[in-house]
């Protein structure tokens, strides 16, 4: 199978920063990045996967068109060029295919979507998300998820965030208004940052 990388769409990161997220390739990219503060490590090609997680473990396949039913959850390592392949066999373009490390389902605590108001510093009651306690496929959770908002909304984050996660998801909140925040809050330690309990899936304005 060629090596081929998902297109994203930007080439040059130094014009993406505080800018709008117009498309799920972007925020991918921006994620990469490390714009968004804390998320799992993604990767782009089977190789880059299996290097960097030695052949071991187990990784999530997604795509950048949403809802694609290209996309396989948890599987295990070696098991990923034949998952790609009967993609590919069925129609998948391969330039859609990228992978991100798996999340512990057992300690989720808490997990949804979240639209940040206009003005975070005066509008913060203004706040709505939909969030549902344990696991599950985001879009299973946004589903059975309980909206909520304002100060309600910000007492249940503060109560399962770290406040060193709190304290990201504030920044981003004041860096990116009127976007959507995808997340997940867990009972450890996760994702690329030291000392966070939260990761973010998306930050975007589509």
């Amino acid at each position: 199978m060629p090596v081929v990388k998902p297109d994203l769409r930007i080439s040059d990161p130094e014009h993406i920063f505080a800018t709008r997220t117009a498309n799920k390739s972007e925020n991918l990219q921006r994620l990469i990045y490390g714009e968004f503060g804390n998320c799992v490590h993604h990767w782009l090609t089977i190789e880059e996967t299996i290097r960097h997680k030695n052949g071991r473990g187990r990784v999530s396949v997604r795509n950048l068109v949403p809802h694609s039913p290209f996309m396989a959850y948890s599987q295990p390592v070696p098991n990923l060029r034949s998952i790609v392949q009967s993609f590919v066999d069925n129609g998948a373009n391969l330039k859609h295919i990228y992978f991100n490390d798996d999340t512990p389902d057992d300690k989720v605590l808490l997990q949804g979507e979240i639209a940040f108001p206009g003005d975070w510093r005066s509008g913060r009651q203004d706040m709505v998300g939909k969030v549902a306690v344990g696991p599950g496929r985001m879009r299973e959770v946004l589903e059975k998820a309980n909206t909520i908002a304002g100060y309600r909304l910000t007492a249940v984050l503060k109560e399962v965030m770290w406040p060193s996660s709190w304290a990201d998801f504030e920044s981003l909140a004041e860096r990116y208004p009127g976007h959507v925040v995808e997340f997940g809050v867990y009972s450890c330690a996760l994702g690329k940052i030291p000392g966070r309990n939260t990761v973010i899936w998306e930050v975007r304005y589509y």
